[in-house]
């Protein structure tokens, strides 16, 4: 027996760049309040069709460059 189902919605490009947004703000004023700090070696980027939350090099890193510090304990 089949249901009568509405198709899942697919939000507009508007929306998942809002959404992508909203997201990535977070993260930063997460990171922010637990006084985590990147370099300006890296960018905090969410991707719009996954919404997950990548970091990436924006240069070359060598071997022992401090890119991030994160403090003992993080919530």
């Amino acid at each position: 027996m089949r249901k009568n189902c509405k198709p899942a919605v697919k939000p507009s490009a508007a929306a998942a760049v809002a959404l992508a947004t909203r997201k990535l703000r977070a993260f930063k004023n997460w990171m922010k309040s637990q006084h985590v700090e990147c370099s300006d070696a890296l960018d905090v980027v969410v991707t719009t069709n996954s919404s997950a939350v990548s970091v990436r090099a924006l240069c070359d890193l060598n071997v022992g460059d401090l890119v991030a510090t994160f403090p003992r304990r993080v919530a």
